[in-house]
């Protein structure tokens, strides 16, 4: 977590993904996701389906929302806002990811075999699983963090 200066710096944090990854490397792990879900085991999918669909995958009918509406309203401008967790939905997807973590439907060493045979792209953004799993490692810290101080997260473009 970075550390922000001002007068309400108490209230807010900076995270800023390792390595210069962008929404590009979201992107991509969504893909990655929708390339190899249907192969892995539904106690496996179901967590990954709710936790991916709350950050950044689209959700199997395309249409998953990130941005909780209690937090902006309707016919809010929401030009470069790309996620926005109320704190309740901080606490959800945070518990969706400890519990992955501990190995839920295998965890995510599970997802191995169905990502290496239908998503892995070598030359690609999070192309291997390895990848993939340091991703949703920083989502972990996020959200515990977040959690923890009882914040919304909110994730912007450029």
């Amino acid at each position: 977590m970075g550390a922000p200066a001002g007068p309400h710096a108490d209230r807010f944090d900076v995270y800023e993904f390792p390595h210069g990854t962008s929404f590009k490397a979201h992107f991509w792990a969504g893909n990655r996701w929708e390339y190899c879900r249907d192969h892995v085991d539904a106690r496996l999918r179901e967590p990954l389906d709710v936790l991916l669909g709350g950050l950044f995958w689209d959700g199997a009918d395309g249409e998953a929302e990130h941005v909780d509406p209690e937090l902006f309203g309707d016919g809010a401008e929401r030009h470069g806002l790309l996620l926005a967790l109320s704190p309740d939905r901080v606490r959800e997807l945070g518990a969706t990811r400890r519990e992955l973590a501990d190995g839920r439907g295998g965890g995510i060493a599970a997802l191995r075999p169905a990502f290496d045979e239908h998503a892995a792209d070598p030359r690609g953004w999070v192309g291997d699983l390895d990848t993939f799993a340091r991703l949703l490692e920083d989502w972990g810290r996020i959200l515990a963090e977040a959690a923890r101080r009882g914040w919304v997260v909110v994730g912007l473009s450029g």
